[in-house]
């Protein structure tokens, strides 16, 4: 990176730093200049106050209590009295002007047993602004008002406040006769205008010491961030430098800042990090391949997957499998092992090598939990990988497969139950891993849910098939039962809206499709004979004919004469149920409505006589006898007693 590209980072970064400390300068001078503004502004009107306090104090000691007490009526203004008080006044007024202090107004006041406040003797000249002997003080200040009647000090208005004469700040002192009666109040008016005058004075004063701060602190600002920029400019560059690739570069910041400390944490870091990624990158090439290789294997898992998911039968399943594993993953020997039915024996089902063929022609069987590491999983449930060293070197002795040298056994489960072992077996030694596990362990649990799967549909199949059997056998039996009982079944229509039962001889086409259930047409395709089939039972023929002149049966009208034949086995299945089942119904009533005329008695002969006439009744029987049996030997002696003869009930037969 070359100085000119970073100059003008360093250029920025120095002139933010210098415009941050500079206005954090000046903003520390300005609440500083402030705080003393309002000190200064503060304490000038205390000074005030304070000389006003002392002012009207000191004249009120001046003023002629005796003389004032005898000015009561305001025709006495102008006499000599009132003018001598109303001299000494202005020359109070006119001293404290010189010493510094701006006194508009000095004048005496007096309270009327009203509570009124009046003026007395006022040392203006000035026509308009003077206050006569008499007048009262409507507006006077709220300290004033609320001291008048007991003041016996000096005391000062708390602030500004507003008369018809203007706005003041006014000082007051009660002043005393010869005997030590308080006479009146004596007060002074400061304007306003003069206070504040003086407080601007103050102000202006304090801004222009802030204007002169304002370029001492940019200059300090500049100075401050300059030296802080320069360093962390230089340590920025550096990692830019780092960042970009150069992992060669290092930091070198002459100061002895923390910015030092800094810079060379920077450069340890730097040696560390050169020489990890040089690590990382073998890192993560292997793993690169490691993940490339084990994404294949998962696209081959789901490829062999979903060419198995589809397969129903077996024998079929199990085969297509074995070959496809071989054919994608390049295994030499691939074998799929089941379960007997006793779980003793893991028996070979399907192969796709040579050696797993003879193995399958002999029987080939492993005991579970004990021979070979087929027999391991299928006992543990859990997947094994054996090596053709050490312990496991006894596993490959098969002269079936001489060239293996790695094998790995994943059971097969499904549903929480081992049902086999999905062996696979390579010419290469170490050949498989944990990683390989992992990966067609998903591919086992596929296998499994598809055995699964096949043996679910083989035995749904077989117990549709039986029920389809039972019910067949079933309805076969009820129809040849209700045919029995109604052998001329049958109807005729020739006119239309007339139906008549008919019955006599079958002619030889309608026979021909009773017998084979198929339409039968004769009399030049005029007469269709169209068996009437129950679940592959025929148990009558239609026999339609057409109209003359309108031809011969078509293949769509045949089609929806089957439809039509077809809704209407429906429909005489469906009466023959519900007629079994009105009748079972009938009897199962007949049988409670006995059962509860025999339990309405407690008595035995009566029950017995209840039944006799109930069975005898309902089944239209015209002898019912109950014939006592001997139960044991206990019994013998009662054979000597003269036997009572058995009671019969007989009823001529309905």
């Amino acid at each position: 990176m070359t100085v000119e590209k970073a100059a003008p980072k360093y250029t920025k970064l120095r002139t933010l730093l210098a415009v941050s400390f500079a206005l954090l300068g000046i903003a520390s001078a300005g609440l500083a200049t402030f705080a003393t503004y309002q000190n200064a502004r503060a304490q000038l009107r205390q000074d005030i106050r304070e000389h006003l306090r002392d002012a009207v104090s000191l004249a009120s000691l001046q003023v002629n209590g005796d003389n004032h007490a005898t000015l009561t009526n305001p025709s006495q203004e102008g006499n000599y009295t009132y003018m001598q008080i109303k001299r000494e006044l202005q020359r109070i007024r006119d001293t404290v002007r010189n010493a510094g202090t701006y006194i508009r107004f000095v004048y005496t006041m007096r309270q009327q047993p009203d509570g009124s406040i009046i003026f007395v003797v006022d040392a203006e000249e000035s026509p308009e602004d003077i206050s006569h002997l008499g007048d009262v003080y409507s507006d006077a200040g709220p300290v004033l008002t609320n001291n008048f009647s007991t003041m016996d000090h000096p005391i000062v208005e708390d602030d500004f406040y507003t008369d018809q004469w203007g706005t003041w700040l006014t000082g007051y002192a009660p002043f005393y006769t010869s005997n030590g009666k308080r006479e009146g109040i004596l007060g002074m008016d400061i304007p306003a205008n003069n206070v504040i005058a003086r407080e601007r004075n103050a102000l202006w004063t304090s801004v222009a010491i802030f204007g002169l701060m304002i370029p001492v602190m940019s200059l300090l600002g500049w100075l401050i961030g300059s030296s802080i920029a320069k360093p962390i400019t230089t340590l920025t560059e550096s990692i830019e430098q780092f960042t970009a690739g150069n992992l060669t570069h290092r930091v070198e910041v002459r100061t002895r800042t923390e910015v030092k400390k800094l810079a060379n944490t920077f450069n340890a870091m730097a040696e560390q990090l050169s020489s990890q990624v040089t690590q990382l990158e073998q890192r993560v090439a292997e793993r690169t391949r490691a993940l490339e290789r084990r994404a294949v294997q998962l696209l081959l898992a789901a490829d062999v997957g979903r060419a198995v998911a589809s397969l129903r039968n077996l024998d079929e399943l199990l085969t297509q499998t074995a070959n496809l594993i071989s054919q994608r993953f390049g295994f030499y020997h691939v074998g799929i092992f089941l379960l007997d039915e006793h779980k003793e024996y893991a028996t070979l089902r399907a192969s796709n090598s040579p050696g797993g063929t003879r193995m399958l022609e002999h029987g080939h069987k492993l005991k579970i939990g004990e021979v070979g590491i087929v027999g391991y999983v299928t006992a543990k449930g859990e997947g094994r990988i054996a090596l053709d060293v050490g312990e496991d070197a006894v596993f490959f002795d098969n002269p079936d497969l001489p060239d293996t040298r790695s094998e790995m056994a994943l059971p097969l489960i499904a549903g929480g139950q081992i049902l086999g072992a999905l062996d696979v077996q390579s010419t290469q030694e170490a050949a498989f891993s944990e990683e390989d596990i992992a990966t067609l362990r998903v591919l086992a649990d596929q296998i499994a849910v598809a055995i699964e799967n096949a043996r679910l549909f083989r035995e749904s199949e077989a117990t549709l098939e039986a029920a389809r059997r039972a019910y067949g056998d079933l309805s076969r039996t009820g129809w040849e039962r209700f045919l029995k009982e109604q052998p001329e079944l049958g109807y005729i229509s020739t006119i239309p809206n007339m139906i008549t039962p008919t019955s006599g001889k079958w002619n030889r086409a309608s026979l021909k499709a009773l017998k084979t259930g198929q339409p039968v047409l004769d009399n030049d395709s005029v007469v269709l004979n169209l068996p009437v089939k129950i679940r592959e039972q025929t148990i009558g023929v239609i026999r339609m004919q057409k109209t003359d002149g309108t031809g011969k049966w078509s293949e769509e009208e045949t089609s929806t004469a089957e439809a039509l034949s077809e809704q209407l086995s429906s429909a005489l299945e469906s009466a023959r149920l519900y007629k079994d089942i009105s009748k079972r119904a009938d009897r199962e009533r007949v049988v409670a409505d006995i059962t509860t005329r025999i339990r309405s008695t407690t008595d035995p002969e009566a029950m017995l006589q209840t039944a006799l006439e109930e069975l005898k009744n309902a089944l239209g029987a015209s002898q019912v006898q109950i014939v006592p049996h001997v139960l044991s030997r206990k019994t013998e002696n009662l054979s000597k007693r003269p036997k009572k003869p058995t009671k019969k009930i007989s009823k001529t037969s309905r």
